[in-house]
């Protein structure tokens, strides 16, 4: 892994915590849910955020060194612009009011912090992870050192009737694949982005951080094995799960909770086994590398390349030359 991305890597927490460190374990005289815990502006979190905006002793500094919003950072966006991952190394940051349409994720490794959502002071807790939800309108007069890892997702692909209404702060630990997941989302193919999209998302619900109509969904008997057959049968195309979905009347995160129980891996993912399966076949048999990419459905050479020898350990080439020369042994 990158070292730019292996930093904002949290210790994991226990998922029964699920809360950040200073917010109230009950309410009403009831335990907290896990994953439900927003940064409560108590004395001590109000006196550690201040410390980094306070004029006295830090207003000179951030005058200084202080880069605004997203000045310096790695910014990435699909070409359909449903998504956008954002990577920051530490810095001390100040956030001018701003509002987005999309749904933000946000790991941050660093100290605590006042923001202003929807008009209302709250404290991004230390090194914690963010969700917040469409629409908001939120602002940070100053950060302190921080670093962070974001994700923005358009409407179009998160499930329907979403519950999240406001911004929460949860414990990093809840979902240690984040970073995973960023990774998977710098992928070019518009199926693999929506399928990591679907990841994130059933990642998320299994934490108990969010909530949707859409995700208590059940599967039908059989789902999966119908997808795979699915699959099978179309080696050479990359149906989406949208498509998938549609095929089979249900919905894509449904379909994506169901197939990854039974089989332990992604649609996509699986086809591309699959391709790489077919490609050994014509490859024992003397089909030059080149025509057994585009036979078998990779988009050229060098894609079937990479592919093989993650899930094979040897490239095409090497592959093909073991097997001939133990063709040749009479």
């Amino acid at each position: 892994m990158p070292d730019r991305l292996r930093r904002f890597q949290v210790p994991a927490e226990p998922a029964t915590r699920g809360r950040v460190r200073g917010g109230p374990t009950r309410r009403g005289g009831n335990e907290q849910p896990p994953g439900e815990c927003l940064g409560q502006v108590t004395n001590t979190t109000l006196h550690a955020a201040r410390s980094f905006t306070s004029p006295n002793k830090s207003a000179k500094f951030l005058a200084v060194r202080s880069m605004i919003a997203l000045q310096g950072c790695d910014i990435r966006r699909s070409r359909d612009g449903n998504v956008e991952i954002v990577e920051a190394s530490i810095a001390h940051r100040a956030f001018p009011a701003r509002v987005t349409e999309q749904f933000g994720i946000c790991l941050k490794r660093g100290p605590s912090h006042l923001v202003i959502a929807d008009g209302k002071q709250v404290v991004f807790p230390e090194s914690a992870l963010c969700i917040r939800p469409a629409g908001c309108v939120w602002s940070t007069e100053g950060t302190g050192p921080v670093g962070f890892l974001s994700i923005d997702v358009s409407a179009s692909l998160l499930p329907q009737g979403l519950s999240h209404r406001k911004m929460t702060f949860f414990s990093a630990g809840l979902v240690p694949g984040f970073v995973a997941l960023s990774r998977a989302l710098r992928a070019v193919p518009r199926e693999q982005v929506e399928e990591s999209i679907c990841s994130l998302v059933l990642a998320l619900e299994q934490a108990n951080l969010l909530s949707a109509e859409e995700l208590r969904e059940e599967a039908r008997p059989g789902t999966a094995l119908r997808v795979r057959e699915s699959l099978q049968a179309r080696l050479t195309q990359s149906p989406s799960v949208v498509q998938l979905a549609a095929e089979l009347g249900t919905n894509r995160f449904t379909l994506m909770r169901d197939f990854k129980r039974r089989f332990a891996t992604t649609p996509h993912a699986f086809l591309l086994t699959l391709r790489v399966e077919r490609a050994r076949e014509l490859l024992a048999r003397g089909s030059d590398i080149a025509e057994v990419a585009l036979a078998c459905g990779f988009s050229d050479q060098a894609h079937l390349t990479r592919c093989f020898k993650r899930v094979v350990g040897v490239t095409p080439g090497e592959y093909a030359r073991r097997v001939r020369a133990h063709a040749a042994v009479p």
